[in-house]
């Protein structure tokens, strides 16, 4: 649905998604991080975090990305 109405922002995509959860009952939290590499110097992610397990899209890896803040 966000790719579809154009929303790009990991960010942005997770507290659409917390508040939907949100509605239908689940507890989950967007969950924001940080991580330095080679090809940039600093680079930022959410994601959202149910039941303390991280849901993640096929091939996405949060390994390297330390957690900033939790919504």
């Amino acid at each position: 649905m966000n790719r579809f109405l154009g929303i790009d922002s990991c960010f942005r995509i997770c507290v659409s998604q917390k508040i939907v959860l949100s509605i239908f009952g689940y507890d989950v939290q967007v969950v924001s991080g940080v991580k330095s590499s080679n090809k940039d110097p600093i680079d930022g992610h959410a994601w959202i975090v149910y039941d303390s397990k991280p849901i993640l899209e096929e091939n996405e890896n949060i390994d390297n990305y330390v957690e900033s803040f939790v919504i």
